[in-house]
């Protein structure tokens, strides 16, 4: 296997998505002319598409903020219990394993 090139693998996730989209895309084409009128009006529509897109808002939203979040270390006091925390170093914190060995 050749090593990727630094700017490869997102080219390759950017494809994926774009292909993804446009079969979702196609596959909703496929329903609403399969399914004929629904009956609904201009602002139907409208409103459809806005709570779709504010569902996709919110939820990448989130996502970015869990991600966040869990990068910037923010969760790491929540995932132990307040009794189980690991006690300061003696020194400060400033131990290295070499200075563990001494």
């Amino acid at each position: 296997m050749q090593p990727t090139k630094p700017g490869r693998p997102w080219r390759r996730v950017a494809v994926t998505g774009a292909a993804a989209l446009a079969v979702l895309g196609g596959l909703a084409v496929y329903v609403y002319v399969a399914v004929g009128d629904l009956g609904l009006s201009v602002n139907g529509y409208i409103a459809l598409v806005a709570g779709a897109v504010g569902t996709a808002v919110v939820a990448v939203g989130l996502m970015s903020l869990l991600f966040f979040s869990d990068r910037q270390g923010y969760d790491d006091a929540a995932a132990k219990p307040p009794g189980r925390q690991k006690p300061p170093a003696p020194n400060g914190g400033n131990q290295t394993f070499l200075n563990k060995a001494k």
